[in-house]
């Protein structure tokens, strides 16, 4: 077992937090923990690292010198990974209502086990949100923003962040502290509006328009999808 308490060293304050003082708990990661705020030199947190070629992540909400304690870590089979590159199909300018949108995340090396990639969405600014994980394979990872969240007229942003594998929550409650590293845009957030899908091709078969809408390709039963979304 390896042992550890935090440390705050803020403004000349000056302290060591454990989650009980006195006592050794045992953690394990993609877990949130709240730390005792009283300083202790006796009592930490505990982990049995298997491999010393792993590496950990350790993150807190906040800092100062009160902080409130919470805080989790990753642990990573391999490199930690970060996100180099980000892009959408289609362009920023050609999204419609009832398309989805596909996220494309390119790392700077192959993701070992203990980290993922997400993706985080918004239609308002993110007082709500939506967090899906990225599947792929090597250093190359895609997302899908569903043609259901395209309505006309929407400005949806969104960003790319890797984390651990677990626990993530789907509606971005704890993004911010689960983040290990992300790309914004340069702090900009990726975004696009999203714009009428054009000309439109009668689908009398209810049935057939159903399936359409089971595949992202329409969002209606209304015997109508846009031909933009069936030509190809």
């Amino acid at each position: 077992d390896k042992y550890f308490r935090f440390g705050v060293d803020w403004g000349g304050a000056t302290s060591q937090l454990a989650i009980t003082p006195g006592s050794d708990i045992d953690v394990t990661p993609n877990t949130t923990y709240s730390l005792n705020t009283s300083c202790t030199t006796n009592g930490a947190m505990k982990y049995n690292v298997t491999n010393t070629s792993y590496n950990y992540v350790f993150k807190t909400l906040n800092a100062g010198t009160n902080p409130t304690g919470t805080f989790v870590f990753f642990e990573v089979q391999g490199a930690v990974r970060s996100v180099s590159n980000v892009t959408q199909t289609p362009l920023a300018a050609n999204v419609t209502d009832c398309g989805e949108t596909t996220i494309t995340a390119t790392l700077d090396g192959d993701l070992a086990a203990g980290q993922a990639v997400y993706l985080r969405y918004t239609n308002n600014g993110y007082a709500t949100s939506k967090v899906v994980t990225l599947t792929g394979s090597g250093s190359t990872y895609t997302g899908k923003i569903p043609s259901s969240f395209n309505a006309v007229g929407s400005n949806v942003s969104y960003y790319v962040f890797t984390s651990g594998d677990s626990n993530v929550a789907t509606n971005g409650s704890n993004a911010d502290l689960y983040t290990i590293n992300l790309n914004n845009n340069g702090g900009l957030n990726y975004s696009y509006t999203v714009v009428a899908g054009g000309a439109t091709t009668y689908i009398p078969d209810d049935n057939f328009e159903q399936a359409l809408i089971a595949l992202g390709l329409d969002c209606t039963l209304d015997n109508y999808v846009y031909t933009s979304n069936i030509s190809s």
